[in-house]
């Protein structure tokens, strides 16, 4: 099963940190649906400009292994 829209949902985010120590960006997220193993998530904090993304921020991969998340 593919994740899709709607899939995971965010439970909190800080996007104020200055990037040091423990005051860094952070996010969180729960599935609502069940991800299967094997499948990849990927996050990236670039943003989306009038027609190409701008910024050069990394790509979180989320990577899930063995059993199905649910």
């Amino acid at each position: 099963m593919t994740v899709s829209q709607g899939d995971i949902i965010f439970v909190g985010i800080n996007t104020a940190g200055a990037g040091t120590g423990t005051d860094q960006d952070w996010f969180a997220f729960a599935a609502v649906k069940n991800i299967a193993a094997g499948e990849v998530v990927y996050f990236t904090d670039n943003e989306l400009a009038t027609s190409a993304w701008t910024g050069a921020h990394p790509v979180l991969s989320v990577l899930r292994h063995h059993v199905a998340l649910s």
